[in-house]
């Protein structure tokens, strides 16, 4: 057609977004996009898990365990994740470490969907893109 690009040219609009195409590659990466579940999952983890567990989900050699990585909080499905958020969590005494910080319970303090939106941000964020959401029934099935 006239006036139309040619195959594999980047428009104006493409480069403006990030999303501009060579040839099927992406000559950029585009940023995950932020919806709403993931920004309300960050701000929470932000405000109730970072200072313990890091910034970046690295956790505290010997205190706390990192999320990052976590073969437990990847785990489908994430009945254990959504009770340890609820519940909180405590490990066993042992010699070396005869009182082991824990791991407070937060259902009292968030509701379902703040739940579900810290349990999904910890699982995408650090543990695969293709990690299921968790939803505020969820959350509620394990009460």
């Amino acid at each position: 057609a006239l006036g139309a690009p040619p195959p594999g040219a980047v428009t104006a609009a493409q480069r403006a977004d990030g999303n501009s195409t060579n040839g099927g590659a992406t000559s950029r990466s585009t940023p995950p996009v932020a919806t709403p579940l993931k920004e309300l999952g960050a701000r929470v983890y932000s405000d109730h898990c970072a200072s313990c567990h890091g910034d970046q989900g690295q956790g505290v050699q010997g205190l706390y365990p990192p999320l990052a990585g976590n073969p437990r909080v990847a785990r489908d499905p994430a009945t254990n994740l959504i009770r340890i958020i609820q519940e909180g969590g405590f490990g066993p005494a042992t010699s070396g470490h005869p009182r082991p910080f824990g791991m407070p319970p937060f259902g009292h303090v968030l509701q379902p969907q703040e739940m579900a939106a810290v349990a999904t941000f910890v699982r995408k964020q650090w543990n695969g893109a293709n990690s299921t959401e968790v939803t505020a029934l969820d959350v509620i099935k394990q009460r």
